[in-house]
């Protein structure tokens, strides 16, 4: 690190850090990943990777279980006029997992159906889905859930995932309104 006059002039210390916090998270060392993430916060405030940092602490506080502090992050990052349009997709599906982890499927529901179209990648996008199948599956609502599990099958997923999506697409029958024969 090149830290001069309350600035960094070396480009990838942050990221390397960055990369660091997420290997502690990835070992389930969420308290030393915490460290970093909190440490990246607070010493390079004025770095895009400052905004990543804060999800991944977000991350680190769900996976921990402190839901007050996670939601205090949750509410920092939603009001925070200057946080990339490029992260909102991934803000979107951890505070829908947030609220999976608080049962609170209505919101869980509410934010993946935006992380949906925001998601990076194809692979993301058929994982939402699936998880927005399942949802709707546990809040009873069998119709949409199984509109979505067909969304699912149709984006041509792994084997497992469309096995699966067909299953749940199975359950979600409902025999008094479908072809059974279908």
């Amino acid at each position: 690190s090149i830290f001069l006059k309350g600035e960094e002039h070396c480009n990838w210390i942050d990221d390397s850090y960055l990369l660091i916090g997420k290997s502690h998270f990835y070992r389930h060392n969420y308290i030393d990943a915490l460290e970093v993430f909190d440490f990246m916060q607070f010493q390079y405030k004025k770095l895009p990777s400052h905004y990543e940092a804060m999800l991944w602490s977000f991350r680190c506080q769900n996976e921990v279980g402190t839901s007050v502090i996670a939601e205090e992050i949750m509410d920092q990052i939603r009001y925070d006029k200057k946080f990339p349009a490029r992260l909102l997709g991934e803000f979107y599906a951890i505070c829908a997992d947030f609220y999976c982890k608080k049962d609170d499927y209505t919101y869980a529901i509410e934010n993946l159906t935006k992380a949906i179209p925001l998601a990076k990648s194809k692979r993301d996008k058929t994982r939402y889905t699936f998880v927005l199948g399942q949802l709707y599956q546990k809040q009873g609502q069998l119709k949409k859930a199984s509109q979505y599990f067909t969304q699912v099958i149709k984006m041509n997923p792994p084997y497992e995932m469309a096995f699966s999506a067909k299953m749940n697409e199975a359950r979600c029958f409902d025999v008094s309104t479908g072809n059974t024969a279908d």
